[in-house]
């Protein structure tokens, strides 16, 4: 709570309205990013490598090179490298080479794997909607706004 508390609190020397929304937006990320750490950790793992997981699950059976999880993940190659590793450790994910190219190397999801992601989808499902519950109406203008920043961003990093 006090992590919370401090993040709340951080920005109040913002001057400009379009300067304090963009820094309530940077905040509420940090603090929704927070939460999602701690509810992930409950479970033994973390928000990216649930978001791998996903990704492996929505994906072909066969799997996925490390560069198209990558990719989809914004993430660079050795950072994927090291993901995969530690999901493999933990016994949710399988490495396999190509059987023509060595050099290709898909990940694919274990059983264990596949029944870890598919009861955390379900719990985080639920715990995701309570937190929204009752914005239904605000959820989509929040939705519709972030669409807007979204495309926003793309154009100011261009002109950067």
């Amino acid at each position: 709570m006090e992590k919370l508390q401090k993040l709340s609190e951080h920005y109040k020397w913002a001057q400009f309205q379009s300067t304090k929304v963009a820094l309530e937006i940077k905040k509420t990320t940090e603090m929704i990013e927070y939460v999602h750490s701690n509810f992930f950790e409950k479970y033994g793992t973390t928000n990216t490598k649930f978001n791998v997981l996903v990704i492996l699950s929505r994906g072909p059976k066969e799997g996925m090179m490390l560069s198209e999880i990558g990719e989809k993940m914004v993430v660079t190659k050795a950072n994927m490298t090291g993901l995969i590793d530690r999901l493999e450790k933990d016994g949710l994910v399988e490495r396999i080479r190509d059987s023509k190219d060595r050099r290709k190397i898909r990940a694919v999801l274990t059983t264990k794997g596949k029944d870890f992601v598919e009861k955390l989808v379900e719990v985080y499902s639920i715990w995701i909607k309570t937190f929204m519950d009752g914005y239904q109406k605000e959820t989509e203008q929040i939705f519709s706004l972030m669409k807007l920043i979204q495309d926003r961003t793309m154009v100011l990093n261009e002109s950067i």
